[in-house]
């Protein structure tokens, strides 16, 4: 179950023009397949792969989202994945 509708949506169009082409991708990504807490649970790698983008890349934009407010980020550990939660949005 999702909770982003399209207000949420139309808030990422419009943070948009300030984010790279990484931090879109992801951050649109993310919206896309977080859960009624607007979380999503995966490693960088797994990201990457979803999204399409280098590791590298994927690591930035989420340095990015979090330091811009809009991603709220809790490391994985070796028995946990890394939770990215979705803020800004409304």
């Amino acid at each position: 179950m999702k909770t982003l509708d399209t207000a949420h949506f139309a808030r990422l169009a419009e943070i948009a023009p300030g984010l790279s082409a990484p931090q879109l991708r992801l951050a649109l990504h993310l919206a896309a397949t977080c859960d009624h807490a607007r979380i999503v649970r995966g490693s960088s790698r797994t990201l990457a792969k979803a999204t399409g983008l280098a590791r590298s890349s994927v690591i930035g934009a989420i340095r990015s989202l979090t330091q811009g407010g809009f991603l709220l980020t809790r490391p994985g550990t070796h028995t946990r994945p890394s939770q990215y939660r979705v803020l800004n949005l409304a």
